[in-house]
């Protein structure tokens, strides 16, 4: 078994002046709490959504939707970005888009995802090798972001950090590559399945806001080639000291 869940988004031009947008995030998540937006700016970099050229808030009901970026001059470079935090000090991109100067209507456009995987052979007894995607988005303010290991398949009850057995920080200088999990509490049991998840900032403790996810790995764990080992123990409070 393994199952992929990422905040998902993709472009298609209408006509020259119009972009429709498709998206989806995970599932159970509440895309209006978490101030879920999407934003189009013209050049190549991403600001503030205040100093787009035009942002849609994602609303409570919308896991998945369209939505349509009108005005827009060919001939100038854009980059929409799928964020969360809207006008916060925690806003941040996860997902993004890009629309080339010259681009036709027919063009496939480039979109870049913030999705984390684990390759069986990259998992130990008591320690993982996840894969960091190829460009984390991130915005403007430094925005903490984390991966955390679940016991079992996704569940909405990974929102609230409930039966979380590893937290790691992603360091906030690298956008992409491999991050290891190093000492996981207990041993990572064959046969057994787990969840990995990428989340994007802090709640006011300073702990990962576990509401905040952008991306989960579903996997089974099978015997590798790193698979071998002893066993850890410690507790979640011990993890979330150790987090700081």
């Amino acid at each position: 078994m393994s199952a992929q869940n990422t905040i998902q988004i993709s472009g298609k031009l209408i006509n020259e002046n119009q972009l429709l947008v498709s998206f989806s995030v995970l599932p159970g998540s509440d895309p209006h709490e978490l101030g879920c937006f999407i934003a189009i700016w013209k050049g190549q970099d991403f600001l503030s959504a205040a100093e787009s050229q035009q942002v849609i808030r994602i609303g409570s009901n919308q896991q998945a939707g369209e939505v349509v970026f009108d005005d827009l001059t060919l001939g100038h470079d854009y980059i929409i970005g799928f964020g969360l935090g809207l006008h916060t000090n925690t806003e941040a991109v996860c997902a993004s888009l890009i629309l080339p100067a010259h681009a036709a209507v027919t063009d496939e456009l480039l979109v870049t995802l913030s999705n984390i995987t684990v390759i069986p052979d990259e998992i130990g007894t008591d320690f993982l090798i996840a894969q960091l995607p190829v460009l984390f988005c991130r915005k403007l303010s430094r925005t903490d972001s984390w991966i955390a290991l679940f016991n079992g398949p996704f569940t909405s009850g990974m929102y609230d950090g409930s039966n979380v057995i590893a937290i790691n920080k992603v360091n906030p200088h690298r956008n992409s590559g491999k991050i290891i999990m190093n000492n996981i509490l207990g041993r990572l049991e064959r046969f057994e399945t787990y969840t990995l998840v990428l989340g994007m900032g802090l709640n006011h403790y300073g702990y990962p806001d576990f509401s905040r996810l952008v991306s989960s790995h579903t996997f089974i764990v099978w015997k590798s080639k790193i698979y071998a080992g002893h066993n850890t123990s410690g507790t979640r409070n011990n993890l979330l000291s150790m987090f700081i």
